[in-house]
């Protein structure tokens, strides 16, 4: 199950977690790429669990991630 979660992850250059080590926090990633679409990283956020849920976590947290890691990008 982990490879396949993985795998997705890959795909779709980003990954959310839901108390999956403490039951209190969830959290979302993105992956940071340099100008040629290599990934050189990742950023995140960790949130209390009971502020988001997995789905508001990708409507709210992703864009702003995604839009960071952007901007990011020349500098990788």
């Amino acid at each position: 199950r982990f490879r396949a979660e993985l795998r997705e992850a890959r795909v779709q250059d980003f990954w959310v977690t839901s108390q999956q080590l403490d039951a209190s926090f969830g959290g979302i990633s993105v992956a940071l790429k340099d100008r040629r679409g290599q990934c050189q990283g990742a950023m995140g956020m960790t949130v209390l669990a009971s502020s988001y849920t997995p789905d508001q976590m990708r409507e709210k947290l992703l864009p702003l991630l995604r839009e960071a890691a952007q901007s990011l990008r020349p500098l990788l």
